[in-house]
Parts: structure tokens; C-alpha cells; sequence
């Protein structure tokens, strides 16, 4: 029998119990009233937490802050308090100090039950819970007043005090870093010792001779370079539970990803490469809210891909990086954001991207994190399609049941809804008075976005001051699912601090790229204004492995370097997130005209900005040219063959960050008109070609363009 549902089940339902009885958006007038019976009853001899949740269920207040004020008071201090209870007591009952603690005294020393029962009740408990009572009592207004005024007045200290306690956190670690950028080869050096002598015991390891390496010299000679496709075979292996190839400790998830093949690639993760990335967020966060401290004052809005797409033949699960991180978030910092993980689950985009607005837009945001800006622009774009609907939930604390949640999701949402009368009548006031529903107006607050600022994305960063004004942005940095390289320190441009401390890196110089003898470089002999391929070793097995990331070096921190993402590869294109390479347009080519049975004089995908984003296929069909219904279903096969190859052309495609291809049918006799041309220029005629794949929108100016056909 399987356990897995079963447990599944349980779990989900103390989920669900635990989100009903802790909810924390409530008035002051509930929050104070649960705090100061908390307080009464914590105080108060034989109370505690469950009577004060019994009561603050019965009452209606606020059920945490009524745990909170009991667990603050309960038993420690009872104890302080006994004196002054007793000396109470003793005023209200009429019953001397002195005659309390002379029959205490007496009874201790000549003990009887009947004795016992007459003189603790008369004398000793009656005076002594009359004394406690009132004790308790006027505490516990005290602390309905105090936390009457602090739930309504003092949002502004408890802010300052949230972010003077980040601040005090996390400022070790980002004054260590600072330090260590002073000398970044000695700081790279003890990454890659750290790591060679951690994984040294490893089948790798001890193949490549891990615990002889004295240097990165050594480093150089002993381990070739790798990418995703040399690494495969390993990480194969690992998927299948092998253990001890990459690194000696256990994996708790693969990240995964598409790489130059149709074959995903997997990254692996351990906890203590978790570790790692950790201390990289930590210092990344700190200059974010030393910088913008008003982040602190709302929720964060984070927009990221599920978790677990599926398990390894071992077990393990494997899906998105992003996912990934967001489940690791400690408790104590989940509350800060909007969205619970399930949001992130729903499979159906429209439902997804319905539930993630109908959640948020009730919330008071102040920041949003995300990857790829044109995510931010299309949620921003649904807003007016759906303002209705998600005004009318917002009010009557439902979800919209015209979407297609999965049942297991839209109960455990549910659970946590609750109608807010207020927030829907400031929506509605917003569109009355404005005109139109827009993030700058409903979240009036949003004090910074986090996203991807370098490369293609630059060209959606325009979109997004229409609908949230003038507004800082903070890159990213350079982030992919095998690792993260660099923590920008200020809002200024897309370049980050190389994140020395967490990987080691080496560097390919772009003229080298092509070549058998590469240069390699580390980073202490980088040069600015350049361009370089970005070599990474992680904590989590892979080494000396290129992304395929070309950067440009910007300056310098200290001294070292200040790295801008460029773009993926030099036969790569990534308009929203899909790293498409020319190899794979190259097989999804040849699938789809052998599917049709079809030939072609050219071919080139051209990656359309101003237009979509989108991908153009420009094609000069050879001998006679299909119809009008089979040229269209040549397209469609296309695409369906390049969500099969690249999965994250699949995603963006479905998640609409992509629109829809357009293929554009080229006169016959232009190819060879354009070929005859470049040859006359020079150009090498047995190694004449044209790229499969180009971001140069002008190349199809060489081309008369007879038709054009739209998927959709």
C-alpha cells in the first residue's frame, strides 16, 4: 500500500488547520483584544495557551496574537507576580498578610487533609486567586492598550525595528564580502580548496587527482572543461541514485533545464550548496534593504515556476531552480511574501495568473521579484481583463470558480480567504476616480522591482513605467539554474560584484571562443570593457564547467570585477527566458520538413523584440510551394517541434511571454540573389552561410517577403 497519499493527505489537512487558526490580517481592535486575554490568562496560575485559544475563538479575536501574549506571560511570570497577588488578595478579601502566612505556616507543620481543605480555601486560596485576578486583569489591559496603539500607530516602529534587526543580521556577512573583494584570489582560492578537499573522495575527484591539486594552475591541468553535455553521462548516473560521482553529499534536488539538445539537462543540489546560495541571497538582500528600506513595509510579491515537475528514477525530485529556492525560504521570512507556494502549482497559466492577482492585489506589495520582466508586464496587462472578477472575489473572499484550479489547491486557498469589504471598495474607488486599474495606483507603496535588467530584457524595462511610474529597478544579476555569479550593490545599471565567496570562476576571453587553445583566465586578470565566457566550479559538483554565459566586465569593486550578463551563447537567443540555440532550431527544422515531406532553399529564425517578442521563420521553399493550409500546418509542426527540443521555449510559449511564431515565405530565387551578392564582396564561396538563428532584425531586409503566415 502506499503511504505517500495518505500522509500527503494528513499533512494538507494540518496545513489547512494551521493557516485558519493563525491568520494575522486582522483590525487592531482583534489583534489588541487576543493579545491582552493572551496576557490575562498567561499570567494567571493554571491558564495558558489553550485557554487562550479557546477563549480568543469564542470572543472572535485574533487566535496568534492571543497564543502570543499567553506564551509571553505563561508561568515566568506567574512567579514575579505572586507577591503582588498575595499582598492584593489579602486588601480585597480582608485577610490579613500576616494570617495567610501564619496558616500556611501552621498547616505545613501539622498536615491534614481536613486542615488542609479548611485553611487553603478560607485562608490561602480564595485571597490568593482574588489577588491573581485582578493582577492578571490589569495587565492585561495594559496590554490591549499597547498593543491597541501598536497594531494601529506604530506600523512605522515596528518597520524601522524589522529592518534595524535585517540589518544588524545580515550587514557580518556583507562586511565580510566587502572585505574579501580587497583580495579576490585569495578569497577564490579557499572556494575551490574548500570544495576539491570536500569532494575529493568522490569518484571525480579521485579520477581527476582532487587531492594532489595545489593551485589553480594545478586545477587547469588536472580537470578538463565541461558543459552540460560532458557532465551528462555523470549526472545520469546520479538521477538513477549513484552516489559519491560529483559530490559526496546526498542530492535533494536536480534543477532542471534545457541545454543544446532536445535532453534536459539536470543540475544537481545538496543542502550544503543550499548553504552556499543562502549567504549569496543574505548579502544580495542586504544591499536591498539598506538601500530601500521601504521594501520592509508591505509584502514581496515573488513570481517563480513550481518546484517539482517530476521525480528521478531514485525519487529525487527535479523542476525549477526558482521553485526550488522559494520552498527553502525559512519560515520565519515566508510571511513577508504574498503568495502562498500553492499559487505556483496550478498548472492551467490563465488560472495561475488569476489567482496570483486576485491574491496579491489584496495585499499591500511593495516589491516584486521576478526573473523576466515581461512576466510583470503580461500580469499587469491582465489586471483590466479581470478587474471585475477579482474585485468581486476580493469582496465576497472567493475564488473565482471560472477558473480551472486543480481541486486540492483551490480547497487549501480557499481555507485562507476571507472577505475583505474594504479592500474592494478601494479598488473600486481607484477605477472610479482614475479611470483605470494599475499596479502604480492599487499598490501605491511598491518601493522597488527585482528582475533581470541586462541583454534582451533591457527592451521590457520601457513597459513597465506605465504601469508603475517612475520606480527603482534592481538587477538580478547573473543567475542561472547551475549558478549564481554576481550580486549587483545599487539600482544602477544591470552590473553585479562578482560572487566570489560562493563559486569559483574562470574565464574564456569571446575572441578565444571558437579556438582548440583557449586562454583561461581567473578573475584576477580580467580587463574592463570585455567580454568573457563564463566558467563556473559550484558546491554542488560541477566543475570548471561552462554555462555558456558570455559577460562584460564593467569596472571594479575594490578589486574585483563588476560582470554584466550579455546574452546566452554566441548560437544562442533568448528573448524571455527560452535559450533557444541554433542547434535546436536546426532539429526542429529537419523534423518538421521531413513530417511534411518538404525541402527548402533557406532557412533562418529570426528573434523579433519590437514585435512580440516573438521568433520569425523566414523560408524560401524549393520546388512547388505547399498551399495556403500547408503552409500554415508546416509552421504549426515547427513549433510543436521546438517546444519538444527546448523546454523552456515550451514554458515561456505557454506562459504567453513568447507570442506566436510568423512565418514569413521569401520570394524564390532571393537566397541565391543574397548569395551571389556576398560572394561578390568576398565572401568564401565553399564556406558561404547564413545563421539559422540571428537577433539581427535587419538581416531580413536582404529578402523580398511574399507572404505571411500567423499561427494564431
Amino acid at each position: 500500500m502506499n503511504k505517500r497519499p495518505i500522509l500527503k493527505k494528513i499533512s494538507r489537512f494540518f496545513k489547512v488547520l494551521y493557516l485558519k487558526l493563525f491568520r494575522i490580517d486582522d483590525s487592531p481592535q482583534k489583534v489588541a483584544l487576543g493579545f491582552g486575554f493572551g496576557v490575562f490568562l498567561g499570567v494567571m496560575p493554571g491558564m495558558g495557551p489553550i485557554a487562550a485559544l479557546a477563549i480568543a475563538f469564542i470572543i472572535k479575536a485574533n487566535r496568534a496574537a492571543a497564543l502570543l501574549g499567553s506564551i509571553l506571560t505563561n508561568t515566568w511570570l506567574s512567579i514575579p507576580v505572586f507577591f503582588l497577588a498575595v499582598k492584593t488578595g489579602s486588601v480585597v478579601t480582608g485577610v490579613s498578610y500576616e494570617d495567610m502566612k501564619n496558616a500556611w505556616s501552621s498547616l505545613m507543620g501539622n498536615f491534614g487533609w481536613d486542615r488542609f481543605l479548611h485553611l487553603s480555601l478560607n485562608d490561602v486560596l480564595i485571597p490568593v486567586i482574588a489577588g491573581y485576578a485582578i493582577v492578571s486583569l490589569c495587565i492585561g489591559i495594559i496590554a490591549y492598550v499597547v498593543s491597541f496603539f501598536i497594531s494601529k500607530y506604530g506600523k512605522n516602529w515596528r518597520n524601522t525595528l524589522a529592518r534595524s534587526l535585517l540589518l544588524a543580521i545580515l550587514s557580518p556577512k556583507a562586511r565580510a564580502f566587502e572585505k574579501a573583494t580587497k583580495d579576490p584570489v585569495s578569497a577564490q582560492k579557499k572556494v575551490l580548496f574548500e570544495y576539491l578537499a570536500r569532494q575529493s573522495d568522490t569518484e571525480y575527484g579521485r579520477a581527476h587527482g582532487f587531492f594532489g591539486i595545489r593551485s589553480a594552475e594545478d586545477y587547469r591541468k588536472a580537470v578538463p572543461l565541461n558543459d552540460c553535455e560532458t557532465i551528462r553521462p555523470y549526472i545520469k548516473r546520479m538521477t538513477k541514485g549513484a552516489k559519491f560521482i560529483l559530490t559526496k553529499d546526498p542530492i535533494i534536488f536536480f534543477g532542471a533545464t534545457s541545454g543544446t539538445t532536445a535532453e534536459p539537462k539536470y543540475i544537481p543540489t545538496t543542502r550544503f550548496a543550499d548553504k552556499k546560495k543562502a549567504l549569496l541571497t543574505d548579502i544580495w538582500s542586504y544591499y536591498v534593504v539598506k538601500d530601500h528600506p521601504n521594501v520592509l513595509d508591505g509584502k514581496i510579491l515573488a513570481l517563480i515556476s513550481p518546484q517539482v515537475e517530476g521525480f528521478t528514477e531514485s525519487g529525487v525530485p527535479y523542476g525549477a531552480e526558482s521553485g526550488h529556492g522559494y520552498k527553502e525560504i525559512s519560515p520565519f521570512v515566508r510571511g513577508l511574501y504574498a503568495l502562498p507556494y500553492r499559487v505556483f502549482e496550478i498548472e492551467d497559466y490563465d488560472a495561475r495568473y488569476y489567482t496570483i492577482l486576485r491574491m496579491a492585489m489584496e495585499k499591500n506589495v511593495t516589491t516584486i521579484a521576478t526573473l523576466n520582466p515581461n512576466t510583470i508586464s503580461l500580469l499587469c496587462q491582465k489586471v483590466a481583463q479581470w478587474q471585475d472578477r477579482i474585485i468581486r472575489d476580493i469582496h465576497d473572499g472567493t475564488l473565482d470558480a471560472g477558473f480551472k484550479l486543480e481541486k486540492d489547491i483551490r480547497r487549501d486557498l480557499e481555507a485562507i480567504l476571507r472577505p475583505n469589504h474594504k479592500r474592494s471598495k478601494e479598488l473600486e474607488r481607484i477605477i472610479a476616480e482614475k479611470k483605470e486599474l494599475l499596479p502604480k495606483y492599487f499598490w501605491p507603496g511598491m518601493a522597488l522591482i527585482e528582475c533581470w535588467k541586462a541583454g534582451m530584457m533591457s527592451m521590457y524595462l520601457k513597459e513597465l513605467t506605465k504601469y508603475f511610474g517612475s520606480i527603482p529597478i534592481r538587477d538580478m544579476g547573473c543567475l542561472s539554474t547551475e549558478a549564481r555569479s554576481s550580486i549587483p550593490m545599487t539600482d544602477s545599471g544591470a552590473g553585479g560584484v562578482l560572487a566570489i565567496e560562493t563559486n569559483f570562476y574562470e574565464f574564456i576571453p569571446k575572441e578565444d571562443a571558437g579556438k582548440k587553445d583557449k586562454r583561461i583566465l581567473t578573475c584576477d586578470s580580467l580587463e574592463a570593457d570585455k567580454e568573457y565566457f563564463l566558467v563556473v566550479t559550484t558546491a554542488a559538483g560541477l566543475y570548471r564547467y561552462n554555462i555558456d554565459d558570455l559577460v562584460r566586465v564593467n569596472g571594479f569593486f575594490n578589486k574585483t570585477p563588476v560582470i554584466e550578463f550579455v546574452q546566452k551563447g554566441i548560437g544562442a537567443s533568448s528573448l524571455a527566458g527560452e535559450k533557444l540555440y541554433e542547434s535546436q532550431v536546426n532539429d526542429a527544422l529537419k523534423s518538421a520538413l521531413t513530417r511534411m515531406n518538404l525541402l527548402v532553399e533557406f532557412f533562418c529564425a529570426l528573434a523579433e523584440q519590437e514585435k512580440g517578442p516573438r521568433y520569425s521563420f523566414l523560408v524560401e521553399f524549393s520546388g512547388t510551394l505547399p498551399s495556403p493550409n500547408g503552409k500554415k500546418r508546416f509552421l504549426y509542426i515547427l513549433e510543436e517541434e521546438l517546444r519538444k527540443h527546448n523546454r523552456e521555449y515550451d514554458f515561456t510559449r505557454s506562459a504567453r511571454l513568447l507570442g506566436s511564431p510568423v512565418l514569413k515565405v521569401v520570394r524564390k530565387g532571393e537566397f541565391e540573389k543574397y548569395r551571389a551578392g556576398r560572394i561578390a564582396q568576398g565572401a568564401h564561396d565553399g564556406q558561404f552561410k547564413v545563421p539559422e538563428l540571428t537577433r539581427d532584425t535587419s538581416f531580413q531586409g536582404n529578402f523580398s517577403i511574399e507572404e505571411e503566415i500567423h499561427l494564431d
